[in-house]
């Protein structure tokens, strides 16, 4: 079972965000709709993307590389 994102065209609004799943029965794909993430700002949307990916997602970048050392600048 796959977990994805797939970003649907509307006519005259904007474009629909769907979480969805997908597996196969016998030669056919099944597709189920989880979540509709039409209405999440697209920071939240691209985390999304990279939690189905399996990246880790950090809210302050600082906890992500910490620093150990700093050295004075010309040195």
């Amino acid at each position: 079972m796959a977990y994805y994102l797939e970003v649907v065209p509307n006519r005259n609004y904007r474009p629909t965000t769907l979480l969805r799943k997908a597996w196969r029965e016998e030669k056919k794909v099944k597709r189920k709709t989880i979540a509709n993430l039409s209405d999440f700002h697209p920071s939240v949307i691209e985390g999304f993307k990279a939690a189905i990916k399996g990246g880790v997602i950090y809210k302050d970048i600082s906890k992500a590389f910490p620093i150990k050392r700093s050295l004075p600048r010309g040195i």
